[in-house]
């Protein structure tokens, strides 16, 4: 006899939704009812325009036979609306008491690579990057997002500023690169 894996609690099912659709069509309305007519819950959602189409990223919780239903929803709408879906079934996000959240701005010359540059500074220090925005107005490059550093809330400011200084030195010596 095998051991399977434990079933979810009744209600922490959770199917993850990104739609895609041109600006004039935006798959909000038609996402949020959905989940709410299959019985579920919206319990985060995150909406963006990006060149002409807009993105909506939803996670939907609820009991298993409301996220089967939701599922069966989705296809047809995809088939209906031709809204681009991508949805799978996930787990809920971990506690994080230990973690103090710090913004981050960074607005610098466009260069090619920057982004990478970001990223791979804090993937290299272990700050999990909750949300992130990049774009370019005009002639700069401006990011913003919110970063979890993994420590005790009383090393917080320490760390940050020590963090800060070496994301100062970092861009500097990239842009020298250039």
């Amino acid at each position: 006899m095998t051991d399977s894996p434990p079933r979810p609690a009744t209600n922490e099912n959770f199917l993850l939704i990104n739609a895609f659709a041109p600006q004039t069509h935006s798959p909000l309305v038609a996402i949020t009812k959905r989940i709410t007519d299959c019985g579920c819950n919206l319990t985060e959602t995150r909406v963006a325009t990006l060149g002409r189409d807009v993105s909506v990223l939803a996670l939907a919780q609820g009991p298993w036979d409301a996220i089967a239903k939701l599922e069966s929803a989705l296809a047809r709408l995809e088939r209906e609306e031709q809204i681009r879906l991508v949805h799978y079934r996930t787990g809920p996000k971990p506690a994080q008491t230990n973690l103090l959240p710090y913004v981050v701005e960074v607005i610098a010359a466009d260069k090619p690579g920057i982004l990478y540059q970001l990223a791979e500074f804090f993937l290299h220090h272990n700050i999990s990057i909750e949300q992130a925005r990049a774009f370019l107005p005009f002639c700069c490059f401006i990011f913003s997002m919110i970063i979890y550093p993994y420590v005790s809330s009383l090393l917080c400011l320490t760390i940050g500023t020590f963090y800060v200084k070496q994301l100062q030195i970092m861009l500097k010596s990239y842009e020298y690169m250039k």
